[in-house]
């Protein structure tokens, strides 16, 4: 009997839960820059609730009902089933907000964000007014969002839309890309795309080709069941373009940095890779973490700027590792290069700190074998 009341249970409670597309109405759900408010209208719809929405516009209450002429009709609706609506939200400080800042949600949602039509698309001083917008708000976003939680952004796709490297972009605020699905407006009855800005703010815009691209908390356990997905739906653990050690070379050169200064308060030290990264400082707008290894200094090390230490050639282990494999098959080449640059560097750390620093006198395939589990 017990067992049969359990089971009631758990089946009146899954049909309580409702979704549309992404979202379910037990997610608690921040919209972003919503224009006319439909696309929020349009979940509260689907949920039968609005209880577990934060709607949010730029505009004042005033701005408005005076630019969209259905936006008073989709206040109201969504008033009355419980939702929060906040005005004047700016994406680019939301963190700050009084009504939002001790509030974290499951997903952060922000449809064609777009700093106004201040010129051709194409012109790079209008894409650069698009990225900032972008950037403001992943880096806003990423101290919302609850530690398993997904910020999604959809985005036209194609040029000069691309240009905005979205994914570069949530990069610098330590956010990864865990899926990219198609944007169909028709999975939205109801959701009306406005152009939000000029004359015709109230005159919807050409989608086109588009998409939702989701991100997460680098290290969450979302990423890593994504991760696990990843690995089982490639099967193999080869990588599709072997790395050859001429390349590793060349990339070891390159300036490092890690990504992370958005994301991390000054004098928090980070450790990645057995490194630590410590304040980091804005130059011009580029982060320039400042690292250090146990036992060495990095910039002592020859391996950013002497010869690289040769591996031992009996294992091509920059051509296997499930690690490796997830990163290149995943799209995320920034931290497979960013991973076996770590490896190197904690190789040479060992080799320098050995007696007389000879290679052979660390074996480098239990390194790698060490750092792989």
């Amino acid at each position: 009997m017990g067992f049969d009341r359990k089971e009631a249970a758990a089946a009146a409670e899954e049909e309580e839960v409702k979704w549309l597309k992404h979202y379910s109405s037990t997610e608690s759900i921040l919209i972003v820059g919503d224009g006319d408010l439909s696309f929020s209208r349009a979940l509260a719809i689907a949920f039968c609730s609005a209880e577990n929405l934060v709607a949010t516009s730029i505009d004042s209450y005033e701005d408005l009902t005076r630019k969209y002429s259905k936006a008073e009709s989709n206040i109201f609706v969504l008033k009355m089933m419980g939702a929060t609506i906040l005005h004047g939200i700016d994406a680019n400080t939301m963190k700050l907000h009084n009504d939002l800042k001790m509030r974290r949600f499951d997903r952060i949602v922000f449809n064609f964000p777009h700093a106004g039509f201040k010129g051709k698309e194409d012109r790079m001083d209008v894409i650069n007014a698009h990225k900032k917008l972008v950037r403001g708000f992943l880096h806003n976003a990423s101290h919302l969002i609850r530690p398993n939680g997904e910020i999604h952004v959809s985005h036209k796709t194609g040029n000069p839309y691309d240009k905005w490297d979205i994914e570069e972009l949530a990069l610098g605020s330590s956010l990864i890309k865990v899926d990219q699905v198609s944007f169909q407006i028709e999975d939205y009855p109801g959701y009306n795309q406005k152009r939000g800005d000029g004359a015709n703010c109230d005159e919807p815009f050409a989608l086109g080709a588009c998409c939702t691209f989701k991100f997460c908390i680098r290290g969450s356990k979302k990423l890593k069941s994504a991760h696990r997905n990843m690995i089982s739906s490639h099967g193999s653990s080869t990588l599709s373009e072997p790395i050859s050690t001429v390349q590793i070379a060349k990339k070891a050169h390159e300036p490092y940095s890690l990504g992370l200064a958005k994301r991390h308060e000054p004098c928090f030290p980070v450790s990645i890779d057995g490194m630590v990264a410590s304040p980091s400082f804005d130059r011009h707008g580029t982060s320039q973490p400042l690292c250090s290894i146990a036992g060495s200094s990095l910039n002592a090390l020859p391996i950013l700027g002497g010869n690289l230490p040769a591996p031992p050639q009996q294992q091509p282990w920059y051509q296997h590792g499930p690690i490796l494999q997830l990163l290149w098959s995943g799209g995320y080449s920034h931290f497979a290069w960013e991973y076996l640059r770590s490896l190197l560097r904690e190789y040479e750390a060992h080799r320098q700190m050995t007696p007389g620093g000879r290679a052979t006198d660390v074996n480098y395939s239990v390194l790698l074998e060490h750092c792989f589990r």
